[in-house]
């Protein structure tokens, strides 16, 4: 829906590129390389990858959201990237040709082992051997109140195990066990933190709302009484990542690296 790449546009892409600059230098772009974005949403990361291959090489973004690539397109179009294409595309089935880009990244696009599995199948499938593969998964939802604020507190209320919607990537070993699973070579991973900025708690729970939170759905499934319960309970708990006007909680993330064989 258009109304869902406007309010990820608003509301989450803030957050994730922050993330972006360790994940580029992983990659190792060199003029010349073809790259793949895959889950590639408005183009964040793709716009950033263009100037990078320089004229001779190649950014492709792909996502199943054709809103999210019309919003991709015209960012490349008011920044002139000519090196840049957008396809309509599933993480488990891309419309490639084996050994097509020299690197491959998918932020946020899974985060389970399940997910894992078939989605680092096709990115090493795509790439040439010697590619370079960097991807971005959610860390633990209790080291992350920004986007785990209500998995954490349904584990809390032995409702979830917090590890539900993508988030069993608990420790930087997980993923790279996935990348290794997958057959890459040196694999590397690490931990990064960044900040999702919110004005109040109401500001934070219109995510929830909307249904855009990790956990609505289970937390909508509970009663009225225990909904409300949850929710007095994270009001009173966000108080501490404010600073002044604001808070800014603290969103944990994966990034874990490796080359194609």
């Amino acid at each position: 829906m258009a109304e869902d790449a406007a309010w990820y546009a608003r509301r989450w892409l803030p957050l994730t590129v922050q993330f972006l600059d360790p994940l580029i230098e992983q990659l190792w772009i060199a003029p010349g390389d073809r790259a793949v974005d895959v889950a590639c949403g408005p183009g964040a990361l793709v716009a950033q990858l263009a100037p990078r291959v320089g004229p001779a090489g190649s950014v492709t973004g792909v996502d199943r959201s054709a809103q999210m690539l019309a919003a991709g397109l015209r960012l490349a179009r008011r920044h002139n990237l000519a090196a840049v294409r957008f396809v309509q595309g599933d993480l488990y089935r891309l419309p490639f040709a084996p050994r097509r880009f020299d690197a491959a990244t998918c932020s946020f696009g899974f985060g389970s082992a399940a997910d894992a599995a078939g989605a680092l199948a096709e990115l090493r499938r795509v790439l040439v051997p010697g590619g370079r593969v960097a991807v971005l998964v959610a860390g633990a939802a209790a080291r992350s109140p920004g986007w785990g604020l209500v998995l954490d507190a349904l584990a809390r209320h032995d409702l979830a195990s917090g590890r539900e919607e993508g988030f069993e990537a608990i420790a930087q070993e997980v993923a790279a066990s996935w990348l290794r699973e997958a057959h890459f070579d040196q694999v590397s991973a690490t931990t990064l933190t960044r900040q999702l900025r919110r004005i109040d708690f109401d500001d934070l729970w219109a995510d929830v709302l909307a249904g855009r939170m990790p956990g609505t759905r289970l937390y909508r499934a509970q009663p009225a009484q225990t909904q409300a319960a949850i929710r007095a309970e994270l009001r009173e708990r966000v108080e501490q990542y404010r600073d002044g006007p604001r808070l800014l909680l603290p969103v944990e993330a994966v990034l874990a690296w490796g080359v194609s064989p």
